[in-house]
């Protein structure tokens, strides 16, 4: 795990896999632990861009954790939130937007508004929208996110680091250029102080910086931060 956290993901395969194997087989294919690393195994391999091997996988997991946990625990929430961001990443932003929509009512049902997993829920529903074209909608969801992961999680979480580069984004769709390049530069500040230059929200929050240069015709500055 905090070679994944770090984006390191070449050495946490072989550790996760091996660790998945050795829970199926000591503590059965149902068990809290077996599922979790299930879990972790299959985000691994959306981050490592291995869609055919994460989504079932995924799958696998939600089935495993609704017969054992039943529909609406948090463990089976979590897998359904991570099978819906698998899916906007491939695009299919209807399927993704069913998920994430019942993930965040049942978190903000269960845990309330200001919950971690609630605000993740808020803030993916919203990216959602985004890439649909409901791009007020997404404005004032990313905005709440934003505002209630530094009030409830600190200035300095990475997640907060997630809503500034989604925030920064959303300014750029709307072409609102002074506003998301103050904040994009924000977002990769923050993201090499607290992640690090090789974590991925780094390089996503540089490659927003880019697009922002690049659209307000700063060649240079554009090809320089891809560099």
């Amino acid at each position: 795990l905090l070679y994944q956290d770090q984006g390191l993901f070449d050495k946490a395969e072989p550790i996760l896999k091996a660790g998945l194997a050795g829970a199926q087989k000591s503590l059965g294919e149902s068990s809290p632990k077996t599922l979790a690393i299930m879990n972790n195994l299959a985000m691994l391999y959306e981050s490592q861009g291995v869609f055919k091997l994460s989504e079932p996988l995924y799958n696998k997991t939600i089935i495993l954790n609704e017969k054992t946990f039943g529909d609406n625990h948090q463990n089976t929430i979590a897998s359904v939130n991570n099978l819906a961001y698998l899916f906007l990443i491939q695009e299919r932003y209807d399927e993704a937007e069913k998920l994430f929509d019942k993930a965040f009512k049942i978190w903000k049902k269960e845990l309330g508004i200001n919950h971690q997993y609630t605000l993740k829920g808020l803030n993916n529903l919203a990216r959602v929208y985004h890439k649909q074209d409901k791009l007020e909608q997404a404005e004032k969801m990313f905005d709440q996110a934003l505002k209630l992961r530094k009030a409830n999680l600190g200035e300095s979480h990475p997640d907060v680091v997630r809503s500034m580069i989604d925030l920064a984004a959303l300014y750029l769709s709307q072409h609102e250029q002074t506003k998301a390049l103050k904040l994009a530069t924000e977002a990769v500040e923050l993201s090499e102080k607290v992640l690090g230059d090789k974590h991925p929200y780094t390089f996503e929050a540089l490659n927003n910086l880019a697009d922002i240069h690049e659209n307000s015709g700063k060649l240079n500055l554009a090809l320089s931060v891809r560099q």
